[in-house]
């Protein structure tokens, strides 16, 4: 009785989103693979930049298992040694044409073929597939639900100053998570899907002090004072002030924009009726010189999904 949840899941009325954050891939990874030891298996997945990654190769038929696997390889971090960049870097700090990246992102995307071939996005039904990017040429944000899922895996973690922008046809574009870090507005026209689940990774500093316990925040139960109809875990912070920088001040400004934009989107899930389960991991940040430390995030980002059954009846 206590799984009467799970049929819930398996009717296909459930769909997982999962947020852009920097490097955030190997936390998406290990909840995933939470929710698959609690046998979950979502019939939608929809991502953006970090979250595009792994929705894509799930959705293009790589288990979690699998894609924990290709990502603990060392061999992901020589995506991130190119001869090139040492050129770009200069025409990029001097503001040049045609110059949006360090990096081509030509080996992200061989070593994506390698992994899904060249799998498309509308041919993905059992989970469909949605990923959020950035279209430069038309001036607005877009949810892909076609074309090849490697180009625009690639195109929605272009990140602005680590990745050129990418073209597919004719478009140039760039990260999802610049206006959509959190891709689900598009579900909620869907009669048929009744609960959405997001997974949002936070990475925090290395070193950074933890005020609590990790908690469970129950709706209104935090001062933050949550929408009804969110549910989140939120793994221990530090709410005393912080000073910042330059970068880390434009960095929170972003999250004040994307927060709007996320309380907007709620507010219309909770009209329709639509309920929202809202899973917030804190992770170590990571980096291309700190990919081996991956396995740790994968850890957390599994146990929020394991420790959390009991959110999800």
């Amino acid at each position: 009785m206590g799984f009467r949840w799970l049929r819930f899941f398996r009717r296909g009325h459930t769909a997982l989103c999962l947020n852009s954050s920097y490097f955030g891939f190997y936390a998406h990874a290990g909840f995933l693979q939470g929710l698959h030891e609690l046998e979950v298996y979502p019939e939608h997945v929809a991502g953006a930049s970090a979250g595009a990654i792994v929705a894509g190769l799930y959705a293009g038929g790589l288990a979690p298992e699998e894609i924990a696997r290709e990502f603990l390889n060392p061999r992901l971090s020589r995506v991130f040694v190119e001869w090139q960049a040492a050129y770009r870097m200069p025409a990029l700090m001097l503001n040049r044409k045609g110059v949006t990246g360090a990096f081509n992102g030509r080996k992200v995307q061989a070593l994506l073929k390698e992994f899904i071939g060249d799998r498309r996005i509308e041919d993905c039904v059992n989970p469909s597939l949605a990923l959020s990017v950035a279209n430069l040429t038309a001036g607005r944000t877009e949810t892909a639900r076609s074309g090849l899922i490697r180009e625009y895996i690639m195109a929605s973690c272009a990140m602005p100053g680590l990745f050129q922008a990418q073209k597919i046809n004719g478009d140039l574009y760039w990260d999802g998570g610049i206006a959509d870090p959190i891709p689900f507005e598009h579900w909620l026209e869907n009669d048929r899907i009744r609960k959405i689940v997001v997974h949002q990774v936070i990475p925090i500093a290395t070193g950074r002090k933890k005020s609590r316990k990790d908690e469970y925040i129950e709706p209104q139960s935090d001062a933050r004072k949550s929408p009804d109809n969110q549910l989140v875990y939120r793994s221990g912070s530090d709410d005393s002030p912080e000073k910042f920088s330059f970068l880390s001040a434009l960095e929170r400004s972003h999250e004040i924009i994307s927060d709007e934009l996320i309380r907007l989107r709620l507010e219309m899930a909770r009209s329709r009726g639509v309920k929202v389960l809202w899973f917030r991991t804190e992770t170590p940040r990571l980096g291309p010189h700190k990919m081996h430390r991956g396995g740790v995030n994968f850890e957390l980002g599994r146990r929020a999904a394991l420790d959390n059954a009991r959110l999800m009846k």
